[in-house]
């Protein structure tokens, strides 16, 4: 699909099941365990059809925000995101980023005695 010039965006379906599309609270199993009914909307889900709508939702935030929906995101119980009250390490005075080789650079190769070589 790339090749031809379609965007591909790979998603996750962590939440896409559990939460209703419409207004992104805690869907409850039904007597079916593949329908779901979320209480606030009042509605009856089909959870293909609403794991899919929450993808749409997921892929349009990622494609226009770069990530997902803060719904779809894994919360504590106390309703906080374990990834946004995580400082960031301090640098160690004797720093190892310095001998990692970022991925825009060019692979290294070693010289052999009396030739040169190209590094691709």
């Amino acid at each position: 699909a790339r090749s031809l010039g379609y965007v591909v965006c790979g998603i996750n379906d962590f939440y896409t099941s559990k939460r209703c599309p419409e207004c992104r609270n805690f869907v409850w199993t039904t007597t079916n365990w593949r329908s779901l009914w979320c209480s606030t909307c009042k509605v009856i889900w089909q959870r293909d059809i609403m794991a899919a709508k929450n993808m749409c939702k997921a892929t349009e935030s990622y494609l226009s925000h770069h990530c997902r929906p803060l719904y779809l995101q894994p919360q504590r119980a106390d309703g906080t995101y374990p990834w946004k009250d995580q400082s960031p390490r301090p640098a160690s005075s004797t720093s190892s980023s310095s001998h990692k080789r970022r991925a825009s650079e060019s692979p290294l190769v070693e010289e052999q005695p009396g030739e040169r070589r190209a590094a691709l």
